[in-house]
């Protein structure tokens, strides 16, 4: 497999080096459909290919719905990011 590029290994780096300190798992509730939805979109993403089936429903756990109106800017080509949209 290629190797992780330069900004994979920084962002999966700072997700370690907090390694769970003050973190508390917010579960949002879903249906079953919006679970599933989220569960295949993320498990076909390169960044959650390495998770197992566990740590991947966990993940589906914690997604929630964001809303934005028409014309909004969700997201500006090279900002940092620290949310994840599917």
């Amino acid at each position: 497999p290629p190797f992780p590029s330069r900004r994979k290994k920084e962002a999966r780096a700072a997700v370690l080096s907090r390694g769970g300190q003050d973190y508390e798992k917010q579960t949002v509730k879903k249906s079953a459909i919006s679970r599933d939805l989220i569960y295949h979109a993320i498990k076909r993403n390169m960044l959650f290919r390495s998770c197992s089936e566990e740590e991947l429903s966990e993940l589906v756990d914690v997604f929630a719905p964001s809303a934005f109106t028409a014309g909004s800017v969700v997201i500006r080509q090279g900002d940092d990011g620290d949310l994840f949209y599917i």
